[in-house]
């Protein structure tokens, strides 16, 4: 059985003999949340940083939306160069599994924050394979270089 879209269903099977069995089924929609906008933490002063928020599939597009916090007493202007990597770490059976969901660099990206705000960032990175981002917890990690003024 193959999930079309997202919703409700019921599939019957019917057996040679007559019997009729059916199972109840709920698609659900290839998201993570990782916990409400107003509480995601952000590392310590002096820098932009970033955390994750969001991630689901738009089609063969991976949206990352997430939280930048301007951690610093200047406006942060733009990113000259954000690299984000969407990956995920995780312990089953005592066996480190690894891997990256999606990676991509982005340039000139306007931040437009005031000193100690926070905004939320949507970034769109086309893939070929889809994993299942609720079982996967994703993680973003980035590298970035960005413009400030007073």
């Amino acid at each position: 059985v193959t999930a079309k879209k997202v919703g409700k269903a019921t599939i019957t099977c019917t057996l040679k003999n007559g019997k009729k069995y059916n199972c109840a089924v709920t698609v659900r929609r290839n998201e993570y949340v990782s916990k409400p906008f107003d509480e995601l933490r952000y590392g310590s002063y002096g820098d932009v940083n970033i955390e994750l928020y969001r991630a689901y599939y738009e089609g063969n597009t991976l949206v990352v939306e997430v939280g930048a916090y301007n951690n610093r007493a200047f406006y942060a202007n733009s990113f000259d160069y954000i690299t984000l990597d969407v990956h995920y770490s995780r312990i089953a059976e005592g066996i480190i599994d690894y891997g990256s969901i999606a990676k991509k660099k982005f340039t000139h990206v306007p931040i437009n924050l005031s000193p100690y705000n926070k905004k939320l960032m949507t970034f769109r990175i086309p893939v070929k394979k889809k994993y299942d981002l609720q079982a996967l917890k994703p993680i973003v990690s980035c590298e970035y270089w960005y413009n400030w003024s007073y």
